[in-house]
């Protein structure tokens, strides 16, 4: 039977690709970036466990849940295609929009005005807090303070310039300070220690090139996928230290990454926990900050539901659908179709922006958010602020580009 539905569900992949590409002119459209990274991760999490453990079974309403999420999804992006029915991305448009986009001196100066002043801040507050905590960095203290208040924001918005920077990057001039917003950007987000938040403005970075045009996909960019988990080799290396006996417990704690989502989510279903306990856990940010202005605590997007899979690992993610209907119950169908009107809004932004090539911040939104989206085979990103904060920033920078350019 669970064969049968892995076949239901790979056919309906590839149509909803083939459909989308038809449509949009482009394979990198929400509903595909969202459910190619879960199906092929799915496929290898279930083969490996199958043979590493008799007696683990995959949950098939794991696939049932993503095979209507994914649907209405991709529906709801059907709908926005057909209110416009003229806007398409194409080939032509695609590599004239990124060969005519030139970040000139005054509008890289302009960037580096808002990002060093920033970093400048950031280093003194992150020492301050490292301090506060002996210098252990792996401290969850230490981590948790990192996540919040100006720090995060601040992170944020060094985030959208450093994919920004990557697909613009000009060659020409300042090329060291702009490599150094990205690689001191990114050295923030591995202080976080939260692999995603590596993971996503690298891949956003990588699709937004691929999207434009300014890079073709070569067997050498699997260097991309694999880089995040490299740095985290080495920040356990140095908190564990460089004994070799290190290492299993390195690449175990990896494959348990890989596995958290698609098999914490099979296993939550198998061992009968609650659903549909919170419908509204998916706009956890607007409900915070609706809570903020009436001056009541905000609610935590952090999953208190805990599993243990088949290795003993016990993550509290359980994939983009997953999550949606582990707290909404079939309000997630609901859920899943706003949140496709939402994302498919973004690309066809995007679409318009390719016309009037002046606004080179609006590739770096849709494909953010095509980031959050790639995410979707580990947790649902759209359960946190930055899904409505990256908007705000992109704004102000579009509009402080349009003053420079005045």
């Amino acid at each position: 039977m669970i064969f049968l539905f892995f076949i239901s569900f790979i056919t309906l992949v590839v149509l909803l690709t083939y459909l989308d590409k038809k449509l949009w002119g482009t394979i990198y459209t929400p509903a595909i970036v969202l459910v190619w990274p879960f199906l092929i991760l799915l496929i290898i999490d279930s083969f490996y466990l199958k043979s590493n453990f008799t007696y683990f079974r995959l949950n098939q309403n794991v696939i049932l849940i993503w095979f209507f999420g994914i649907l209405v999804f991709w529906v709801a992006g059907l709908l926005v295609k057909l209110s416009f029915k003229d806007i398409k991305v194409s080939k032509l448009q695609l590599e004239t929009y990124g060969n005519n986009i030139t970040i000139s001196k005054s509008k890289l100066c302009l960037l580096f005005y808002i990002s060093y002043p920033l970093i400048f801040i950031c280093i003194f507050k992150i020492y301050t807090i490292a301090s506060s905590f002996g210098f252990n960095f792996g401290d969850d203290n230490f981590q948790d303070n990192l996540g919040k208040g100006f720090i995060a924001h601040s992170i944020l918005l060094l985030i959208l310039i450093s994919i920004f920077l990557i697909i613009f990057f000009n060659k020409s001039y300042y090329k060291a300070l702009q490599i150094g917003i990205i690689v001191i950007t990114l050295i923030f987000s591995v202080l976080y220690a939260v692999k995603s938040w590596i993971i996503i403005p690298l891949i956003s970075s990588f699709i937004g090139r691929l999207l434009l045009k300014k890079t073709k996909l070569k067997f050498s960019h699997l260097i991309v996928f694999i880089s995040p988990f490299l740095i985290f080799w080495l920040i356990y290396k140095i908190s564990l230290g460089f004994e070799s006996s290190n290492d299993e417990f390195i690449f175990q704690h990896m494959i348990d990454y890989l596995l958290s989502g698609p098999i914490a989510f099979s296993e939550h279903l198998n061992q009968n926990l609650p659903i549909g306990t919170e419908p509204g856990y998916a706009f956890t940010p607007l409900i915070n900050i609706f809570r903020f202005l009436i001056g009541e605590k905000p609610l935590s997007p952090i999953s208190n539901y805990y599993v243990t899979i088949s290795t003993g690992f016990e993550p509290n993610v359980k994939t983009f659908f997953g999550t949606l209907y582990i707290y909404g119950g079939l309000s997630y169908i609901l859920t899943s179709f706003l949140l496709g009107i939402m994302f498919y809004s973004y690309l066809l932004v995007f679409c318009y922006s390719l016309n009037s090539q002046s606004t080179p911040f609006v590739t770096s939104l849709y494909v953010f958010m095509l980031g959050l989206l790639f995410m979707g085979w580990f947790d649902s990103y759209v359960i946190h602020l930055s899904l409505y904060e990256i908007p705000f920033w992109v704004l102000l920078l579009h509009f402080l580009f349009k003053i420079k350019n005045s």
